[in-house]
């Protein structure tokens, strides 16, 4: 049984003011203002349990990344996405609450350079992806001891976005 590929047509945030991404979370400008980068985490209801991570990793670029049906939440915490480089990002996203079943749940977006977003607590998302090339990423959650912070979903079809003209 094939798998239906579905395209997205994504959104170019403008910046950290672009109240389009903020059913989801917030995107926010990664250029220190005083020499500090405030980092909107909000109040995320966590249980005390557990421990905050803040792990660098390798945020795969969106050319080479094939079969975006994994999608995953953290009921209990938000997470946050800080690109190190100067180029845009892509996040797919879709609201909290049960498995998004159908495609136009989801929402795509182009995270412009210099900038991060935070999800919402039980935000859906696929990974973090680089729009131009693999990016190096700082993501900081709260994870609880027992991973129940973290869920993982495989979707009945595959996201990617529509071709840029």
């Amino acid at each position: 049984m094939s798998v239906k590929d579905v395209a997205l047509e994504p959104i170019a945030l403008i910046g950290g003011d672009d109240s389009r991404f903020s059913p989801f979370g917030t995107c926010f400008s990664l250029d220190p203002a005083g020499g500090r980068i405030p980092v909107p985490l909000g109040d995320s209801g966590q249980p005390t349990a557990g421990s905050s991570t803040l792990t660098i990793i390798i945020a795969p670029s969106l050319r080479h990344t094939k079969d975006l049906r994994r999608v995953e939440r953290h009921p209990f915490s938000v997470q946050a996405f800080l690109p190190f480089g100067a180029r845009p990002t892509v996040t797919i996203v879709a609201p909290p609450g049960e498995l998004p079943q159908h495609a136009r749940q989801f929402t795509a977006f182009i995270v412009p350079p210099r900038h991060g977003v935070t999800y919402h607590v039980g935000t859906w998302h696929t990974g973090f992806m680089g729009l131009e090339g693999d990016e190096a990423v700082a993501t900081f959650v709260h994870r609880l001891d027992d991973g129940s912070d973290t869920e993982f979903a495989q979707l009945p079809f595959n996201l990617h976005l529509a071709e840029q003209s």
